[in-house]
């Protein structure tokens, strides 16, 4: 009988182990499978992704950086827009003017265009696009259009 339980043991013992095995295995194939998304994501972000002329956090460091060094005291650093108002715009003037392009263009506020006087001297973006309806090549701004026709966006934040 103690043969009978040793074996039943031994048994059980084998199968404690096989399943253990099983698991750990289990788990390594899922934490290999995460670090390979996690690591393909990294690379979609930096670049291999379908959207041409993204750049790494380092190269967007360095141009800002070397930004900085010519600007000059009390320049514009950045101007921040909200996504859905750009996301519209763009969409606007895809059905509009059957844009395909979009241009940003560099200005500097004065005293009719500002829309607070602390920003009267200050650079600001805004942006532009073309119009294919009318077969026009190039920025919209430049080419195109009475001035009571707005298609041009210009509202972000400037900062500092």
């Amino acid at each position: 009988m103690k043969k009978k339980s040793f074996l039943g043991s031994m048994i059980i013992c084998a199968t404690l182990v096989t399943l253990l095995f099983a698991a750990c295995k289990k788990e390594e194939a899922s934490n290999a499978t995460a670090a390979a998304a996690t690591e393909s994501n990294v690379v979609a972000l930096n670049g291999s992704s379908s959207i041409a002329g993204l750049i790494t956090k380092s190269d967007a460091d360095a141009l800002r950086s070397a930004y900085l060094k010519t600007a000059g005291a009390n320049a514009t650093e950045y101007i921040k827009f909200n996504i859905k108002d750009l996301a519209s715009y763009l969409n606007t003037m895809q059905s509009k003017y059957n844009a395909d392009e979009i241009y940003v263009n560099f200005g500097v506020y004065d005293a009719k265009t500002a829309p607070d006087k602390s920003y009267i001297g200050r650079t600001t973006i805004f942006f532009t696009t073309n119009n294919k309806k009318k077969g026009v090549v190039g920025n919209i701004v430049l080419n195109d259009g009475p001035d009571d026709d707005p298609n041009s966006l210009n509202h972000g934040t400037i900062y500092p």
